[in-house]
């Protein structure tokens, strides 16, 4: 929404998450119109993608987010499916897999004020109140420690990782014969509901499979062996872009990716001094590159770190000027600090190898905005290795080595754009698809059994299971202590730096 004084110019704006607008008495009405209605229609088509996408990916689409203040499912009886599950009719959503001696961990929230387990029925059959009651009861009898007769869980089944982070455990009897007979012959659906502080309720759902024939997937957690990750992860240094000085554009992120692998290796070396590493990839010198080796890379990017990372920022030339503060390095040039990793290894064995593609399919997103002059990288230059490709590179370096990997991605920044008619112009912002590169130090690999379901009217209607396998990483994205997070493995560039 805009609004205008009595001379036509913008005086306020809500639009701020698409468009920051500069010189706001400066633009028309129609002006901003033309430009909104060509920018967000941008938007919601990539939008779009990426939530098509997310929909497709594990539990995520078996997530939603209820606002209760909103809720126009309040005066439904309770026995109707639109009631039970807090979606509308012809809604779809997908439920998770659970067969007897599956065990799934379920992180709750911080603000969570209560939970519940809720039964849900699938098919045909419709259901009382009494005939809710009685399925509900049967439920908790079959869920391990977690709820009783009623849809509370139970406050104790709340634990915590070694993290801090709290979760409970939802699992299935062991027991297929007790399962079976307590639920009977029916197909039925679960689904937890966690109650914040803020009125919302986050909904996570499960289907029960009984099917014998069906193929079992084994539950991975993040504990599990299906997750691998580098030596001493916890040594990782974690560094960050940076503000130059005499420069309008911060270290790349790619020299950032760098420095971290290299201070990971020389503290390493520092940390096992069986492992038969050099402690030469920092040195005492002004920069960190030249001098003795007795000094030791530092975990943060402090004041003796910062003239190392913008050394390899100069070996790898990164550009800037459309995305200031931001600048960054073309994938042609991300394995060139290969002399400088060989020479401080010190290892006739050493080398770096990286994987990267020039070939289509391109970054769609980016063909799709209409950028302003100076937009000089080819967005060819930053296709996507094929999937499982990348996945089986990035998983199994990790897996055999347990050496770090840095990988490129796409990530979104915030553009300045200047829009002029013949008598005036205005700026703002847009958000536009950039490349970044982090570093990858640990893989997981999960597979997942879940079908879509949705509702109509009394009744919900679910497909038959699929097997779903699911590839990630957690990526240290050089933004100090907040910037490691775990992401689908989808990267159009890989490299792991050997030392021996």
């Amino acid at each position: 929404m805009c609004c205008e004084n009595a001379d036509a110019g913008i005086v306020a704006s809500t639009l701020k998450n698409r468009m920051l607008l500069k010189k706001k008495t400066n633009a028309t009405i129609d002006i901003i119109h033309d430009t909104i209605t060509r920018d967000l229609a941008i938007f919601a088509k990539t939008w779009k993608k990426m939530a098509d996408k997310l929909d497709k990916i594990g539990e995520w689409g078996g997530l939603q987010v209820v606002d209760l203040a909103n809720n126009k499912n309040d005066g439904l009886e309770k026995s109707h499916v639109a009631a039970m599950t807090f979606l509308n009719d012809g809604d779809e959503f997908v439920e998770e897999a659970i067969s007897p001696g599956d065990s799934v961990k379920v992180f709750v929230a911080e603000t969570t004020t209560r939970m519940k387990v809720r039964f849900i029925p699938i098919g045909e059959e419709q259901f009382s109140e009494d005939d809710i009651k009685i399925s509900q009861s049967k439920l908790c009898k079959v869920l391990v420690d977690l709820c009783a007769d009623d849809e509370d869980i139970y406050y104790t089944s709340v634990h915590k990782t070694e993290s801090g982070e709290s979760y409970i455990t939802v699992e299935l009897n062991n027991d297929f014969k007790y399962v079976s007979e307590t639920l009977g012959d029916g197909d039925a659906g679960f689904q937890i509901e966690m109650y914040l502080a803020d009125d919302k309720v986050v909904v996570r759902r499960f289907g029960i499979d009984l099917m014998p024939g069906n193929r079992r997937r084994k539950r991975q957690s993040d504990t599990d062996d299906s997750t691998f990750e580098i030596h001493n992860k916890d040594i990782f240094p974690n560094y960050e872009q940076h503000d130059v000085d005499g420069s309008d554009c911060q270290t790349s992120s790619g020299a950032v990716a760098w420095a971290m692998v290299f201070g990971y290796y020389d503290r390493l070396s520092a940390e096992m001094f069986n492992f038969g590493l050099k402690p030469s990839f920092f040195r005492c010198g002004a920069d960190g590159t030249t001098g003795l080796d007795s000094c030791v890379a530092n975990a943060t990017l402090t004041d003796d770190m910062r003239p190392y990372v913008e050394h390899l920022d100069g070996i790898l030339v990164p550009e800037c000027g459309l995305f200031k503060p931001e600048s960054f390095v073309r994938l042609s040039y991300m394995d060139d600090v290969e002399d400088f990793f060989t020479e401080r290894a010190d290892d006739d064995g050493a080398h770096i190898n990286a994987e990267h593609t020039q070939q289509i399919p391109t970054i769609e997103m980016i063909l799709d905005i209409s950028l302003p002059s100076g937009f000089n990288f080819d967005p060819n230059d930053y296709a996507v290795i094929p999937r499982d490709h990348a996945a089986e590179y990035v998983y199994h370096t990790i897996q055999n080595s347990q050496f770090p990997v840095v990988v490129g991605y796409m990530d979104w920044v915030s553009v300045e754009r200047t829009t002029c008619r013949w008598w005036r112009c205005f700026s703002y912002s847009v958000t536009v698809p950039f490349p970044r590169y982090g570093v990858a130090t640990a893989v997981r690999h999960r597979t997942v059994q879940q079908r879509r379901c949705y509702n109509y009217f009394f009744y919900t209607y679910c497909s038959p299971w699929e097997v779903t396998e699911i590839y990630e990483m957690k990526v240290n994205e050089g933004r100090g202590e907040a910037g490691e997070s775990w992401r689908d493995v989808e990267v159009f560039f890989a490299a792991a730096a050997f030392p021996h």
